[in-house]
């Protein structure tokens, strides 16, 4: 066996076991059921944004997970993370993961009150 190969078998059992690295949280691809999958949730921090309006800010982060949990994403998802919606901005994909970066409106991480910085 490869690294590579090696690596691979180790994204279930190692990074996307939620008795070690990952969390159980929901996906909901547009237009189908919500699902929970096993990923790995990281809190980016604060990004604020000039609009005509004003400021905005939003919450930041990073979801990465088993691509076979994600058949299709889109830009139109989301992923319910302990109540927070977290939209998804851009896909990357990085063997042997996918990885969404995602932001939030949620008060508890904008304003001051980060309630919630993960792991």
């Amino acid at each position: 066996m490869t690294l590579k190969d090696q690596i691979a078998s180790d994204v279930g059992t190692v990074f996307l076991n939620t008795d070690e690295f990952a969390e159980t949280v929901t996906y909901n691809p547009d237009g189908e059921s919500p699902v929970d999958i096993s990923a790995v949730f990281r809190y980016q921090g604060i990004e604020e944004q000039y609009v005509r309006q004003g400021e905005q800010a939003y919450g930041l982060g990073t979801v990465a997970c088993n691509p076979t949990d994600v058949t299709a994403p889109s830009l139109d998802d989301t992923f319910t993370i302990d109540s927070i919606i977290w939209a998804v901005r851009s896909i990357l994909y990085k063997e042997p993961f996918v990885t969404f970066e995602v932001v939030t409106r949620d008060d508890r991480f904008i304003g001051g009150n980060k309630e919630r910085i993960h792991r």
